[in-house]
């Protein structure tokens, strides 16, 4: 993929991230990431992938909820709301070109995300779409670990996606 298209899919993954987070706005959000999927259609491996990921980033969030790490506004949802659901689809997404397309060593990602998703939280708590009990020294510490081990999970996970499909 030309270096141009992965940026496309960087911006495209930011319109949602806006529209979700910023916004909370959970139909725009998903409209933004069907079209971003009409754009640029995901294959069988990327789809695998994208669902695996947001189905454990999902998880994770919700255990965070679940221990009043993650405090929500709106206390219908009894999970997460739909806007945080939508956005790990994207953040999957992206995380898939991410790792198909920037050439740079696991460890350096790792460091990046390790960095980027907790102020990308810390972003949305500043938006107002969550609040976030950093004074819980160890959910603080669960969830940086986890954005420490997305990197070699999606490494793993992709590896399995491309064995699984790679006679197909």
């Amino acid at each position: 993929m030309p270096t141009s298209k992965f940026w496309l899919h960087g911006l495209l993954f930011n319109i949602v991230w806006f529209l979700c987070v910023a916004q909370q706005q959970a139909l725009f959000g998903l409209c933004a990431l069907l079209a971003w999927c009409l754009i640029a259609p995901p294959q069988r491996r990327e789809t695998l992938f994208i669902l695996v990921m947001a189905c454990v980033g999902i998880a994770v969030d919700t255990l965070l909820k679940q221990i009043n790490w993650l405090v929500f506004d709106d206390s219908t949802w009894q999970l997460l709301p739909g806007w945080l659901l939508i956005l790990w689809f994207a953040f999957s997404r992206f995380l898939y070109r991410w790792l198909k397309h920037i050439q740079l060593s696991h460890a350096i990602s790792l460091v990046i995300f390790a960095v980027l998703g907790p102020v990308n939280y810390g972003l949305g708590q500043g938006f107002g779409a969550v609040t976030i009990n950093w004074m819980s020294v160890w959910a603080s510490a669960l969830f940086l670990l986890w954005w420490v081990c997305l990197i070699p999970l999606g490494v793993w996970v992709n590896r399995l996606c491309e064995t699984r499909f790679a006679h197909s």
